[in-house]
């Protein structure tokens, strides 16, 4: 046999031998997978907390879909608002004695740190004056933060209740 017939037949037995340790290696490795997987869906199957968990999770999902969270936060703040009109009535209309009265600056603070606290804004600080508000509609300045942006801006209050509320991110300047 010519030596280069001797080549190609040592090669061609080489590429069959290396295909079946391959299809071995692979069979072999298959089985084991196999048996981890079996191993894993038995313990699994043995624990009764996992298996009505795929149809709670998916309740649970049905359920906060659902939730219309902003319908809520606009009937909230129409209580608070009630509520503000009902005790400045009150107030005004001598139902509390004048020693348990809150004074107009006292009125006027609660009103506008509910204001912005039912809206989400943090650290309230009234800015104006509240002693020099003679007349209204009262314009008051105030800044807030909300989710660490700083705000800047005022409320009109008229009647026991904010009328316009105009707050703005106050940008810092630059040389």
């Amino acid at each position: 046999m010519p030596e280069r017939d001797v080549l190609t037949v040592t090669l061609m037995v080489l590429v069959v031998l290396g295909f079946f340790i391959s299809v071995l290696l692979f069979y072999l490795r298959g089985r084991s997978l196999e048996d981890s997987l079996r191993r894993i869906e038995t313990s699994l199957k043995e624990m009764p907390e996992i298996r009505n968990l795929s149809e709670k999770i998916g309740e649970l999902d049905h359920v906060l879909r659902h939730l219309d969270f902003s319908a809520l936060e606009t009937h909230l703040a129409e209580l608070k608002e009630i509520a503000s009109r009902a005790e400045h009535t009150l107030g005004t209309a001598g139902g509390l004695s004048p020693s348990t009265r809150p004074s107009s600056g006292e009125r006027l603070v609660d009103l506008v740190e509910r204001k912005l606290y039912n809206l989400g804004y943090e650290s309230v600080v009234i800015v104006s004056n509240l002693t020099e508000l003679d007349e209204e509609p009262f314009e008051i300045h105030v800044e807030a933060s909300r989710r660490g942006a700083s705000y800047k801006g005022h409320l009109k209050v008229q009647n026991g209740s904010v009328q316009e509320l105009r707050l703005l991110p106050a940008l810092e300047m630059f040389p």
